[in-house]
């Protein structure tokens, strides 16, 4: 489950070495440890096969729009925005992923170090079934932001398919 197969939207400028960089991310921070309750958690988050560039629409507007990203190949599609998720529409969203679903619609961050890296570990956890929690430190909070990078031991075992 680790191994994630990557495509994106062709008009998107993305290489290889982003997407590895960004898992790498998000293993480092699922194993950190930052003492405020955290737990060291071993995902080690890997890129499946070469990046796959698609045509279906680099901005999701409508329903229509994302079940054509989500009928694209691999576990993370990349796309430039998003606008439509699950049924509502939003001025912007960062990413789209069902819980327990099979792939995630995430989008490119530049707004702190870290932050692709977060975003996708945090939807990671949606695809293994775990929901948002109020705790503005954690991972699974609804906004990611530079302090989002706790897990439980609940989410961890989740996460590494251990029995919670």
């Amino acid at each position: 489950p680790y191994h994630l197969q990557v495509s994106y939207a062709r008009s998107l400028m993305l290489a290889e070495t982003d997407v590895d960089k960004i898992l790498a991310d998000a293993a480092l921070i699922a194993r950190t440890n930052d003492g405020r309750g955290d737990r060291e958690c071993a995902v080690p988050l890997t890129r499946w096969g070469p990046l796959l560039p698609f045509d279906a629409p680099a901005i999701i507007r409508t329903q229509q729009d994302l079940e054509a990203v989500l009928a694209q190949p691999g576990q993370v599609k990349v796309v430039k925005e998003i606008h439509w998720c699950g049924g509502s529409r939003a001025l912007s969203l960062l990413a789209c992923t069902k819980i327990n679903g099979t792939s995630m619609v995430v989008t490119l961050l530049s707004s702190f170090p870290l932050a692709e890296g977060i975003l996708w570990l945090h939807e990671y956890g949606h695809m293994r079934g775990l929901e948002h929690r109020n705790d503005i430190g954690a991972v699974m909070h609804i906004i990611v932001q530079p302090t989002s990078q706790m897990l439980s031991k609940i989410e961890c075992d989740i996460l590494t398919g251990a029995s919670p």
